[in-house]
């Protein structure tokens, strides 16, 4: 891969072997990908293949690996406040209020940690629960919750590793939408790993489709229609239909 040096973020010929008692398995392989200042990615691929490896290669969770991972000219090495992480679970300390709780990891003065607290609840939609605990809140809040908490570090680049999963359906539209107003408010380059080839198409400005395992690069779909999007539109739909299209060449079998 030629490196873009005006991507933030690079990813060049990155593969991933885990090591075990039944032998090694190889879980990516070759994987090189730009992405953009301000851009929100979609990942997606078949269950297991790699995705979600991938992104904690990039948060720096996973450390073990050939190729190169480099954000801003520097090589990922280790965890940082560049890079803030939203799991499918929110894994908000059941103990500390929803205030307590966004303020983690917060350096500086209460007064002025507090003031920027209120400011990303209200980002979220929270600002009323301030005071509140994680048991008071639906699915849904807690997430919001959790995405305020990552962005108040305000991080360079925001990974979502299906951060909607365990969400009902009503909710998780609902979130689709509220995640898309943070990032257009926000401005932070966003990448997605979702199965959801719907959710990829809302929320990406490009859809990256991973091949099965090891995770290689098949297609990277560009997505060019207007924001919001209507999922019902023709032009959504036809897009949704070739991501598809996609995936029965590449495993035979629509599995995701």
């Amino acid at each position: 891969m030629t490196v873009d040096n005006s991507a933030e973020l690079t990813v060049s010929r990155v593969s991933k072997t885990f090591s075990s008692k039944s032998g090694d398995v190889k879980a990516i392989n070759n994987v090189s990908l730009n992405i953009y200042k301000g851009e929100f990615v979609s990942l997606i691929g078949p269950s297991g293949c790699g995705k979600t490896t991938l992104l904690r290669l990039i948060s720096g969770l996973e450390q073990d690996y050939e190729g190169e991972i480099v954000l801003e000219g520097r090589r990922i090495e280790k965890p940082g406040l560049d890079r803030g992480m939203i799991f499918q679970e929110h894994r908000l300390l059941p103990w500390l209020t929803v205030g307590a709780n966004v303020a983690l990891g917060l350096p500086g003065s209460k007064s002025h940690n507090k003031e920027r607290v209120q400011f990303y609840l209200e980002r979220v939609g929270l600002a009323d629960f301030i005071d509140a605990y994680p048991a008071q809140l639906s699915g849904g809040m807690s997430q919001r919750a959790a995405i305020a908490r990552a962005l108040i570090c305000q991080p360079k680049v925001m990974l979502l590793d299906e951060p909607f999963g365990a969400l009902d359906a009503l909710t998780r539209v609902h979130m689709q939408e509220e995640i898309e107003k943070i990032w257009l408010a926000e401005k932070t380059t966003m990448i997605l790993v979702t199965h959801d080839i719907e959710e990829a198409i809302f929320l990406g400005d490009r859809v990256v489709v991973m091949s099965t395992r090891p995770a290689e690069i098949d297609t990277i779909v560009p997505v060019s229609l207007p924001r919001t999007r209507d999922r019902s539109s023709p032009e959504f739909v036809e897009l949704r239909k070739n991501v598809v299209n996609i995936f029965h060449e590449m495993i035979g079998t629509y599995s995701i």
